[in-house]
């Protein structure tokens, strides 16, 4: 193909990828157990358990539309994949002193298991699945423990102090692919951390409050980041299977100022990353000029600001309620040895402007008007702030977007409301077009 005076070649199976059969079995369960007993304990558990019981997806490999009829293909197997969740948590209220200390504790433990298998076949539409053409396996878990105490230690102050000890683990991870060639069985990692946390309250009056905090937190790398391997045209890409648990160092300091029916919040915020795990472009193999995007830790990220928050019920009429925030972040790479041009850039996804608004107004108990809107600076996808052309597919750009909503109580139990999302019919792309004007009617009963 010809397309503005430069040749394209376009392979016989380009359009095919979109054309696929998908037959899926999941399972969701969820149990909860918890105390009702009034003292001084009280106590819940909590599990959940995914499973992919069967996850097949058949997609054609010749060109359309002779591939409609069946002929070669590939089946992605993912059964077997999926996680489990439990939680336990206890409160201890300490009889005897005055609600001086309220006393919270508990364990997490999960694990994440990823099986994801390609095959060819000779027909894609119901064949047998051939040889093994891709692999990833791998499995991540993790067990905690963590306490807090809320401390009333004199009447203007609280402080709500605690940490979690964690240890995390990813195993049976391994990595296959026909061709390109690999064979890879991924070692083993593990790490144990500790992360603190506190805020100190001051109540100088009934109406004004000041909090400061501090926090330590770490997030471990998922089974997919570790062992997830990715095609790219004919080339074979795997995930780094040694990142690092990022850390995240944060702090903050918040004012806030009681109104009557409403609030005023203040807040000033830092937070350090090191190793923070983000998709970035960068040489699969050491010395090489060809680049690849996948997951990897860099050094350090570095992001300061602040958020004002209004809330007020009752502005110039009865029953006006207006709401709104508006956050600044300048958020840098600070350190990025793998890619330096990314060094001084903006931080992926994170925009430098943010702000909401909501205005309701409730004339009676009965009906409700809603006009909102929703702003957001735009954002970079690459490190080093490269993709500069934003409105196109790929692409991320600024928005502003307001929707409304008229909701009406008809009785008790039943209610309607009518409303459009993107009432401007905005045109904008966060990777791909976003839904422009979107008009939605609702019929509500509740039990």
């Amino acid at each position: 193909m010809n397309i503005g005076g430069y040749n394209n070649a376009i392979g016989a199976g380009s359009f095919s990828n979109n054309i696929y059969r998908l037959k899926e079995t999941h399972w969701m369960h969820s149990a909860g157990l918890k105390s009702s007993t009034p003292g001084a304990w009280s106590w819940e558990i909590v599990g959940s358990l995914y499973d992919f019981g069967e996850s097949e997806q058949r997609l054609p490999s010749a060109s359309l539309p002779g591939a409609f009829d069946g002929g070669a293909g590939n089946i992605t197997d993912m059964s077997g994949t999926g996680w489990y969740t439990a939680d336990a948590r206890a409160f201890w209220r300490p009889e005897g002193m005055d609600g001086v200390h309220q006393l919270s504790f508990g364990a997490h433990t999960d694990r994440y298991t990823l099986s994801n298998e390609r095959s060819a076949a000779t027909d894609w539409i119901s064949g047998d699945e051939g040889a093994l053409l891709t692999a990833a396996q791998g499995k991540t878990e993790t067990h905690a423990l963590w306490f807090q105490d809320v401390w009333h230690f004199a009447p203007a102050f609280i402080l709500t102090a605690g940490g979690r000890f964690e240890i995390w683990r990813a195993y049976d991870g391994c990595n296959y692919s026909l061709s390109p060639a690999l064979s890879a069985v991924q070692p083993e990692l593990d790490a144990t951390r500790f992360s603190p946390r506190a805020t100190l309250a001051w109540h100088p009056t009934d109406d004004w409050i000041v909090k400061a905090s501090f926090g330590e937190a770490y997030r471990f790398p998922t089974v997919s980041e570790l062992y997830q391997a990715i095609t790219t045209g004919q080339t074979l890409t795997v995930p780094n299977p040694n990142l690092k648990p990022e850390h995240a160092v944060s702090a903050e300091l918040a004012i806030e100022r009681m109104l009557p029916g409403g609030r005023v919040r203040l807040s000033l915020f830092s937070e350090n990353i090191s190793d923070a795990l983000i998709s970035q472009s960068a040489p699969l193999v050491p010395g090489s000029t060809q680049l690849f995007n996948y997951v990897q830790n860099i050094d350090h990220v570095r992001s300061r600001g602040v958020e004002a928050v209004v809330q007020k019920d009752n502005v110039l009429i009865e029953g006006l309620t207006l709401q709104g925030s508006v956050t600044y972040v300048d958020s840098i790479i600070e350190s990025n040895p793998v890619l330096a041009a990314s060094v001084g850039k903006q931080t992926p996804q994170v925009p430098r402007w943010r702000a909401t608004a909501v205005a309701t107004y409730r004339p009676n108990e009965a009906w409700a008007f809603t006009l909102a809107a929703r702003y957001s600076d735009r954002v970079y996808a690459t490190i080093d702030n490269s993709d500069v052309v934003t409105h196109t597919f790929q692409g991320f750009e600024s928005y502003l977007v307001i929707d409304v909503k008229v909701s009406y109580q008809v009785t008790e139990r039943w209610s309607v409301a009518v409303g459009a999302d993107n009432l401007t019919n905005t045109n904008y792309f966060l990777f791909h077009p976003f839904p422009q004007r979107t008009i939605m009617a609702e019929l509500n009963y509740a039990f």
